[in-house]
């Protein structure tokens, strides 16, 4: 994770200094009274269609269509529009999920299995943990988290709710990333040595996902890739290692800065099935926790937009397998 905020950072570095070269002093002072007059005219407009949303929406459409029609008067405004669609192209590369390594089984997956050696857990469980990230003090774009477990039933809500108001095009916008993960599962002592391989049994029970925009009459632009993944991590003293699974993965690009609001339909319910192993042997007599959970991500980058996306995902974790090879 923390390698691809770099990478993406040296990608808007790069694309900042080439927009600085195509805006010259006469294209910043243009940009400034229009961004000026909009909001002067929106304002002024609210003094007779206030209360009328009719009339609202169709004032703002009317606006928007000025800016872009004042927009392509600026210098070089065409090349800046083909700078932001490299770099949508190169941001959506660069957010692309992880690669999982969870298998996926049916819910009957264990029936076959020859259970020699392997224990099963259910509810309640002893552990759980909830990660909030990054975690770097000034930098949280995150607007609300109501993430919640509660082990004893099993259940996983993973509640956040993202928020970038960029409303005058900051080139220092450090709002670019923001997650949460959520897990239950047990602590765990190794009957003996061998390689630890972990299997859960999750259910969806509540999945709301939606993305939202507002263009802020500047040089709008947004780039939003949200992704929720199922996870099974061990906790090992300070160590964390985690396998992954990608239920949802989706990338917006809005270069035109038109307003949008865009709710998706629910993933299949289940249960289903995750299984992984792990390459670090345990040693008999070894306490670790083995988790189960799932985890939002959320990269954007937003200019002259207001911009939300939320994601509400209540997972009940059902049972969970065991066993050293």
């Amino acid at each position: 994770m923390r390698e691809r905020t770099q990478e993406i950072a040296r990608l808007r570095r790069g694309f900042d200094d080439r927009v600085r070269g195509l805006l010259n002093a006469d294209s910043r002072t243009k940009l400034a009274e229009l961004r000026t007059n909009h909001r002067s005219a929106w304002a002024d407009s609210l003094a007779t269609t206030i209360g009328d949303p009719a009339a609202m929406a169709e004032t703002r459409a009317k606006l928007l269509a000025d800016k872009r029609e004042a927009l392509q008067h600026l210098p070089n405004y065409h090349a800046i529009r083909q700078l932001q669609q490299e770099f949508s192209r190169d941001y959506q590369r660069l957010t692309d999920h992880r690669k999982d390594r969870l298998q996926v089984h049916a819910k009957s997956w264990a029936e076959s299995l020859d259970t020699f050696g392997m224990q099963t857990f259910e509810p309640p469980f002893t552990a759980s943990d909830i990660v909030e990230f990054p975690d770097i003090p000034g930098t949280d774009p995150i607007k609300s988290n109501q993430s919640a477990t509660s082990p004893p039933q099993g259940l996983i809500i993973n509640d956040v709710t993202w928020h970038d108001d960029n409303t005058f095009g900051e080139i220092n916008d450090f709002n670019r990333w923001a997650g949460c993960d959520v897990s239950v599962g047990i602590d765990f002592e190794s009957p003996s040595s061998g390689f630890l391989n972990v299997a859960i049994s999750m259910k969806n029970l509540v999945n709301q996902i939606w993305v939202r925009g507002t263009d802020n009459f500047g040089l709008s632009s947004a780039n939003i890739s949200l992704d929720h993944h199922v996870f099974v991590r061990v906790l090992r003293g300070d160590q964390r290692v985690t396998s992954f699974k990608t239920v949802f993965s989706q990338t917006w690009v809005q270069l035109e800065g038109d307003d949008f609001n865009f709710t998706f339909p629910p993933i299949p319910a289940g249960p289903a099935v995750f299984a992984t192993d792990f390459a670090d042997a345990l040693h008999a007599g070894e306490k670790v926790q083995i988790l189960g959970g799932c985890e939002t991500v959320i990269h954007t980058d937003v200019t002259d937009m207001d911009c939300t996306a939320r994601v509400n995902m209540w997972w009940q974790l059902q049972k969970l397998w065991v066993w050293l090879s």
